[in-house]
């Protein structure tokens, strides 16, 4: 069976408990159900795209040099520039919100630990020190505070970090697994996923600490949230409809929405910043790439862009989600 081993990445805590939401998929060319648009054409993988603050480019992890390194490409027509190299791995990129680094995960320490580099190229900063695996990250205080789970504390919980180093704050403090976190957009929230629940579900809490809320409650994992830019909503991967498939929820809770409906397993969705379309990663060519759907994807969608992403308008007359 494949896992994250596979891809030549650590398994983190997510992983290690539900592999099969988030790296397994049927091989072979799956018909698309859905309009969702490839981006990433490589006989490499693909994964975890990030957008740039002006949806003009996205960070992703790809190994078509051999290893996961970071790698920018345009979502139109999937033009890209190698931006770290190495023997060692880095994993789960996010572009600061002004633009200037992308900050990552890698080894190259002695452990995991959180890096960044400027997004135009140069000499990566450490940020971390811990002895322990600090991983799946966002940015969190409008871009002040880098916010990733780590286990330093003898249990995984979110923790947060000055964008230039120094004391890490933990966030959360519950027995049980909080990880992969996605600040939003105006610093204010913390979305999360957590077993706390008895599997794996979307939590948020205040970005400074407090009481964590509960999004999301199924039987099925709940996995890697991301804010959309007004706040409203939280996209996730989860395999309750069978396979992994981006579903977005509104913020403060409600009933999911599914998004994409293909066979293959769809997941590490990231919005736009216009919140006009969703980046994921999915397996549905046969092989893991970067696609685009639109948010929601019921909502009319142009042809391929030719310039950068715009906004799709949302109408209620539609469908669209609407509070």
């Amino acid at each position: 069976m494949a896992t994250r081993n596979s891809l030549k990445a650590p398994l983190s805590p997510v992983a290690l408990v539900c592999s099969t939401v988030l790296i397994l998929a049927p091989f072979g060319h799956s018909e698309a159900s859905d309009d969702a648009v490839q981006v990433t054409f490589q006989a490499d993988h693909d994964w975890d795209p990030h957008w740039s603050p002006d949806g003009d480019e996205l960070v992703i992890i790809s190994d078509r040099d051999g290893v996961n390194h970071l790698w920018v490409i345009s979502p139109i027509d999937g033009t890209a520039r190698q931006l770290t190299d190495g023997s060692l791995l880095d994993i789960h990129p996010c572009w600061s919100p002004d633009g200037s680094v992308i900050a990552f995960v890698n080894e190259s320490s002695g452990n995991q630990d959180i890096w960044t580099v400027p997004a135009e190229g140069g000499l990566p900063t450490q940020i971390t020190t811990y002895s322990g695996r600090d991983e799946s990250l966002g940015w969190s205080h409008g871009g002040a505070r880098i916010v990733f789970d780590s286990n330093r504390s003898g249990n995984w919980d979110i923790w947060t970090i000055s964008a230039a180093g120094g004391t890490a704050s933990q966030i959360t403090h519950d027995p049980s697994t909080d990880v992969a976190p996605n600040g939003s957009w105006d610093g204010a929230m913390i979305a999360f996923s957590s077993d706390r629940s008895g599997n794996f579900d979307v939590w948020t809490i205040p970005s400074d600490g407090g009481e964590a809320t509960q999004i999301t409650s199924h039987p099925d994992a709940d996995l890697y949230p991301a804010f959309s830019p007004d706040g409203r909503w939280i996209a996730f991967g989860s395999d309750r409809s069978g396979n992994s498939d981006v579903w977005v929820v509104a913020s403060n809770g409600g009933e999911p929405v599914q998004l994409t409906t293909n066979e293959a397993d769809d997941f590490y969705p990231n919005w736009s910043p216009d919140g006009s379309m969703i980046a994921f990663s999915s397996r549905r060519s046969g092989n893991l790439d970067i696609w685009l759907i639109d948010a929601p994807s019921h909502m009319p969608r142009p042809r391929r862009p030719t310039r950068r992403v715009a906004p799709i308008p949302w109408h209620e007359d539609q469908g669209s989600l609407s509070q």
